[in-house]
């Protein structure tokens, strides 16, 4: 397929991907985190494709990431 992925920041670039998600395939999610420089992947045990405001353990973690710019060290809800 050979996209190259790429965003320069000096901030952590927050990727959330869910194991069941049936738009976007998590193989499709850890490829993008592991190509981007500074990328912090939350997996999500759930089977659906939007996890922020309906999982708590995401919306925590986001809400404090862009409120605080607390990098997330907690890496699966």
């Amino acid at each position: 397929t050979g996209v190259a992925i790429s965003a320069p920041t000096r901030r952590a670039i927050l990727v959330i991907g869910a194991t069941g998600d049936p738009s976007t395939p998590l193989d499709g999610v850890l490829t993008m985190a592991d190509e981007l420089d500074n990328a912090t992947l939350i997996t999500v045990e759930a089977d659906r494709h939007t996890t922020y405001l309906s999982n708590d353990c995401v919306t925590a973690l986001v809400d404090r990431y862009l409120i605080d710019l607390a990098v997330p060290t907690t890496t699966r809800c």
